[in-house]
């Protein structure tokens, strides 16, 4: 069984995701039970041991994780997707006036690139998470449809992962960059708020990305943790 610990660094990234779509991750309970009899799904995952199945488990985050740190890690993963771009927080900030949005517009793009920058770097924080998060009952995450893996990190581990993404949005050189545009522009407002809104902005699409990839996992033909219908 593929080792929990595995890194996601660069280099293993393409095989991690590579792998997952080749294969499925269903592979690593197929071998585990493949000398015993089939019947139904759900109930071929519950005679594995409840240690494959945390590691299935685990496995099928990390190859989430892959995907996603992969896909938002790319310039323009943020900046030119509609759907992904960080906007302004919900409260306005003062004097955004038509001849001021130039300007703004700066600010967001070098956030947007911040956001590319830390996800390109988050994927040791995910192997953390994944492998210290609590797991009390694996096969239910494993026999579950709709993300429910994926929404277990978010919930368990959530407010740690923005925790150390605060810490990776805040180095990063276009971060730095927003900052400065940030306070030539308004220089009342407090970088430490715009380093929070990309931070939190970051987590969330990357765990955008993941409930898609731990979908499409599911749907594999040979994928084992997918419930039966």
């Amino acid at each position: 069984m593929r080792c929990i610990a595995i890194g996601l660094v660069a280099s293993s990234l393409l095989t991690a995701l590579a792998s997952a779509q080749a294969g499925g991750l269903g592979r690593h309970i197929e071998q585990a039970l493949e000398a015993r009899p089939s019947n139904e799904r759900p109930t071929r995952i519950r005679r594995c041991s409840e240690r494959q199945a945390t590691a299935e488990v685990r496995t099928l985050l990390t190859d989430c994780a892959s995907g996603a740190v992969m896909q938002l890690g790319q310039a323009g993963a943020f900046g030119q997707d509609p759907a992904m771009q960080i906007r302004w927080p919900s409260s306005p900030l003062p004097n955004d006036t038509p001849q001021d949005r130039p300007a703004i517009n700066r600010i967001l793009a070098a956030a947007n690139r911040s956001a590319e920058q830390a996800s390109a770097q988050a994927g040791p924080v995910f192997r953390e998470a994944i492998n210290t998060l609590g797991l009390s009952d694996p096969y239910a995450l494993l026999e579950s449809r709709n993300g429910a893996a994926c929404q277990h990190l978010q919930y368990h581990a959530g407010e740690k992962l923005r925790a150390r993404l605060h810490t990776i949005v805040a180095g990063s050189a276009a971060q730095h960059r927003a900052r400065q545009l940030l306070e030539d522009k308004l220089p009342d407002q407090p970088h430490v708020m715009l380093d929070d809104h990309v931070a939190r902005a970051t987590l969330a699409g990357l765990f955008q990305v993941m409930a898609v990839q731990e979908r499409r996992l599911r749907e594999l033909p040979d994928a084992s943790h997918r419930p039966s219908a």
